[in-house]
């Protein structure tokens, strides 16, 4: 998973732990289902820059 703040990372990691409580399958078999989460922060955009000038004289 992928989040936009570092603060987002525990609530990330959080859902996981739930998502598996609530897991139909992971609740319906006789052997353990293990979710391991992954999460990163995903790096921050910069706003796109408009185009330099152009230096070359005009005609």
């Amino acid at each position: 998973m992928s989040v936009a703040d570092p603060d987002m990372v525990e609530r990330a990691v959080h859902a996981h732990e739930r998502a598996n409580e609530l897991c139909f399958i992971a609740n319906s078999v006789n052997f353990p289902v293990r979710h391991a989460p992954e999460v990163t922060v995903a790096p921050t955009r910069q706003p796109a820059q408009p185009p330099a000038p152009s230096t070359s004289p005009s005609t």
